[in-house]
C-alpha cells in the first residue's frame, strides 16, 4: 500500500489551506459588496409618519370620520408699501391656507359631545419678501429688510352653544414656547365610556369600550415664540406666533455705519402652524344641528428700516401690514344611538 511521504503530506497541507483561504477572500468580497453606507444627503429608505396613532381598534382618528374645513385669504400689499418700489415682487401677494379636521363623538353614558379639533395653517410669507437692500431715506442711509411675517394670532371658539357653561376645553397643544427649538404637538388622552359616531366609511357605529387619542408629533423651530392663549372656561382656542425681527448694530465700514441680523428665517420663507384641542359639549349646550365654530386669523407683516440713530448708535424703524380673516364653520353633531340593554 502507498503511504505519501512527508515531503508530499506538506504539499496537501498546503494547497487545502490555500483553498480555503480562497474561499474566504470571496465571502469577504461578496460581504463587502452588499454593504452600502448612507452619506449626507442620501435618501434613506425609511418614513417617520407624521402623526403615531394608536393601533387598536379604539383610536379616535382611526374610526371616526374628519369633517374638513378650509379657509383662504389673500394679504396683498402695494408697490408704495415698499421703501423702494423697485424692489417689490411682481405679485405681492400671500395667500394664507387656514385647514380644520374636526372628529365629533357622542357619550351614551352621559349624553354629552366632544370634538377633536386639528388646525393647520400655511403662511408663504416669501411671495411678499424682497431681497435686503440699501437706500438713502430721509437723507439717512439704511438698511432695509420688508416684508416679512411678524405676528399671527389664530382662534377659534364655539358660536352657537347656549352659555359658557355648556361647553369647555378639556386639551390644547402645543403649550407655551419661549427658548425651546422643539415643538411637541398632539394629545393623549383616553376617553372612558360608550361613543356614537359617523364612522370613516360614513357609517353609523358605536365602541363601548372607550375611545383613544393618541398623535404626538413634533417639529424644529427658529427665533419663534409660541404663547397658548387659550382658555378653557371661556371657551376659547387660541395661539400667538411671534418671530424674530430684524435688529441693528453699529459697524463703522459698514454702508451707513449701520449693520443688521435678519429676521426669523420662517418669517421670510413658508411658515406652517399646528395646533389641536378638544371640546366638550354638555346635553343640550348647542341650539339647532350644528356645532357653529367661529374661526379668527390675523397676521402682521413687517418692514424694517434700520439705520444711524448718533454716533455709534442704531436703531430699526418696524412698520406693520395686517390682515385678518374670520369665518363661521358649521361642523355636524355626532349621531346618536340608543345603547343595548
Amino acid at each position: 500500500m502507498y503511504r505519501p511521504t512527508p515531503f508530499i503530506r506538506t504539499l496537501v497541507d498546503i494547497f487545502t489551506s490555500c483553498i480555503l483561504i480562497w474561499k474566504n477572500l470571496s465571502i469577504s468580497k461578496t460581504e463587502k459588496v452588499c454593504q452600502i453606507t448612507l452619506q449626507p444627503g442620501w435618501i434613506r429608505a425609511e418614513h417617520t409618519p407624521l402623526k403615531s396613532f394608536t393601533d387598536d381598534s379604539s383610536s379616535l382618528e382611526i374610526l371616526v370620520q374628519a369633517q374638513c374645513k378650509t379657509i383662504q385669504f389673500s394679504h396683498t400689499l402695494s408697490r408704495s408699501d415698499y421703501y423702494d418700489s423697485s424692489k417689490c415682487p411682481s405679485n405681492p401677494t400671500a395667500t394664507y391656507t387656514m385647514s380644520y379636521k374636526v372628529y365629533a363623538v357622542h357619550n351614551l353614558d352621559d349624553e354629552t359631545d366632544y370634538y377633536l379639533v386639528e388646525q393647520e395653517g400655511m403662511y408663504p410669507f416669501k411671495n411678499v419678501c424682497a431681497s435686503t437692500y440699501k437706500k438713502s431715506v430721509g437723507g439717512a442711509l439704511s438698511k432695509i429688510q420688508e416684508y416679512y411675517g411678524g405676528h399671527i394670532v389664530e382662534t377659534c371658539r364655539p358660536k352657537n352653544i347656549m352659555n359658557a357653561q355648556h361647553c369647555h376645553i378639556e386639551r390644547t397643544s402645543p403649550s407655551t414656547t419661549t427658548t425651546s427649538t422643539t415643538v411637541s404637538v398632539g394629545l393623549d388622552i383616553n376617553l372612558a365610556g360608550s361613543y356614537s359616531y359617523s364612522s370613516a366609511d360614513g357609517h353609523t357605529a358605536s365602541v363601548s369600550g372607550g375611545l383613544n387619542i393618541k398623535n404626538d408629533r413634533s417639529y424644529q423651530i427658529s427665533d419663534i415664540t409660541i404663547s397658548n392663549q387659550s382658555e378653557g372656561s371661556t371657551p376659547k382656542a387660541e395661539w400667538n406666533y411671534d418671530f424674530k425681527r430684524t435688529i441693528s448694530h453699529f459697524n463703522f465700514f459698514s454702508y451707513g455705519q449701520v449693520e443688521i441680523d435678519d429676521c426669523a428665517l420662517s418669517a421670510r420663507s413658508t411658515f406652517v402652524s399646528e395646533s389641536e384641542w378638544l371640546f366638550h359639549v354638555s346635553k343640550d349646550g348647542i341650539s339647532g344641528d350644528e356645532l357653529q365654530l367661529e374661526a379668527s386669523i390675523s397676521v402682521d407683516l413687517v418692514s424694517s428700516r434700520a439705520r444711524l440713530d448718533y454716533p455709534c448708535h442704531t436703531g430699526c424703524v418696524h412698520k406693520t401690514n395686517n390682515a385678518q380673516k374670520s369665518v363661521v364653520l358649521s361642523v355636524k353633531r355626532p349621531p346618536v344611538i340608543s345603547q343595548q340593554k
